[in-house]
């Protein structure tokens, strides 16, 4: 294939040769830049949580890990009812989990007036 010319008229060099010359592709990554800045700006300015919310949200991850643990061991062996007994045991872990967290939420003081009214 050495010396064949793509329709962009660069010369292909083999394998792993580049599709473009450079050149093009720089309004693309401007583009991209500005999306992922508009994006961070967006989480800066919602990510905002209470400290119940954030309680909340590390009960119901560790619930998830132990869950997850489980299911790995429960893929992990070949005895059918030890399996079954493992999933049924990260399914209850993952809703336990799941409902401390919303009893968390749900028995959150609401957040000081901070505006002076």
């Amino acid at each position: 294939m050495l010396g064949v010319t793509r329709r962009s008229g660069a010369p292909d060099h083999g394998p792993g040769a580049p599709l473009c010359d450079g050149k093009k592709g720089v309004s693309m990554r401007i583009l991209t830049q500005g999306a992922i800045a508009a994006g961070l700006l967006a989480l800066t300015a919602c990510g905002t949580q209470t400290p119940a919310e954030n309680a909340a949200d590390n009960v119901e991850s560790m619930a998830e890990n132990q869950s997850d643990m489980l299911e790995g061991m429960a893929d992990n062996t070949s005895n059918e009812m030890l399996s079954d007994s493992l999933e049924n045991q990260a399914d209850a872990v993952e809703d336990a989990g799941e409902n401390r967290a919303d009893a968390i939420e749900a028995n959150a003081q609401p957040p000081a007036d901070t505006n002076g009214m």
